[in-house]
């Protein structure tokens, strides 16, 4: 197996052919590359000619040690890492592909050594992480929920909702708010909004609001912001969605604000939902990723969706170095 660098053009190329997530395009990529510090670097991995994988990293380096990342801190991207492409489905062809790429890519980079900081987090698509562990490096698992709509109506997916949460939902009609589609005009709602709710925590959001708009642009038709105002046309809150060929993404957004009881991100969802089952635009669109379920309190919310648990994994160095340097980078971003 060979593994060469590509240039964004070649990466576009083959990602299209392959269908690969929308946080693996090249518009993503690209606008990571222009808003976030670190040097893209694209791989792929060949048999002969025949393409079987692909990973974006991320490289920073100083006089102590170099960090590859994928995603880098600070993107707003929650998963990125490798995307397998056997030219065949059987389960030994797929695992031997996976082996030996992790294996070609770590020692391409020497992923393995002490002075080589590693943060690397993938995508539910990709089912199996053990060659980073075989190659030195800690898997740690994560999750997230995924909301089935192929050939269901939104009474089929709202049966699926605790009682709370679709009682609440059938409540739409009642609550005095209208839901809106903007653009980045709508988006820069939603980021002042994450952005006082993070500093009231005492935290800053880390993501610049030049990567949020950069990314909504890059993605054109394929990202979308949902706004809740109130009928005096007040903004409430907002959810941005991105989108790929077959699912959707909840993205940024969703502060949580209360209307008369009933939570406005809720009825976000419901309009989001509905639009994905009902409107031609999104025909091959047959999921809902809630992006996220590793927080006690995040967790209990999303559930109540009814949505189908999917893993995916963190990669990381081991040790205290790593613990530092993430620190360290994510206050130097």
């Amino acid at each position: 197996m060979e593994v060469r660098t590509l240039t964004l053009d070649t990466w576009a190329d083959f990602a299209e052919g392959q269908e690969v997530g929308v946080f693996h395009t090249p518009e993503v990529l690209r606008a990571i590359e222009t808003h976030v510090a670190g040097e893209l670097r694209l791989y792929g991995a060949f048999k002969g000619e025949h393409l079987v994988g692909l990973i974006p990293l991320f490289i920073r380096s100083n006089k102590l040690y170099s960090t590859v990342t994928s995603p880098p801190p600070g993107s707003g991207i929650p998963w990125l890492g490798p995307v397998l492409m056997p030219n065949s489905p059987k389960r030994s062809t797929r695992e031997r592909v996976n082996r030996r790429f992790i294996s070609s890519v770590t020692e391409h980079l020497d992923l393995d050594a002490h002075r080589t900081l590693v943060h690397i987090v993938t995508s539910p698509s990709y089912e199996d992480p053990r060659p980073f562990g075989w190659n030195e490096l800690t898997v740690i698992p994560r999750f997230t929920y995924r909301i089935p709509l192929a050939n269901r109506t939104l009474d089929d997916v709202m049966s699926d909702f605790s009682s709370s949460t679709r009682s609440e939902a059938r409540r739409v009609e009642a609550v005095p708010m209208r839901t809106t589609v903007e653009g980045v005009s709508g988006a820069k709602l939603v980021y002042d909004q994450l952005c006082d709710r993070y500093q009231q925590h005492g935290e800053t959001f880390p993501m610049t609001w030049s990567l949020m708009r950069g990314l909504i642009e890059a993605l054109q038709h394929r990202s979308q912001v949902y706004i809740a105002r109130d009928l005096s046309g007040n903004f409430i809150s907002g959810i941005i969605v991105l989108y790929d060929h077959s699912t959707a993404y909840y993205w940024q957004g969703g502060v949580a604000t209360d209307i008369d009881g009933v939570s406005v991100t809720t009825l976000l969802h419901r309009q989001i939902l509905d639009d994905l089952i009902n409107r031609d635009t999104y025909g091959s669109v047959d999921s809902y990723d809630l992006v996220g379920a590793n927080i006690d309190s995040i967790s209990k919310y999303k559930a109540n969706f009814g949505g189908q648990l999917f893993t995916y994994y963190t990669i990381e160095s081991s040790g205290w170095p790593m613990s530092v340097a993430k620190r360290v980078y994510s206050l130097t971003k």
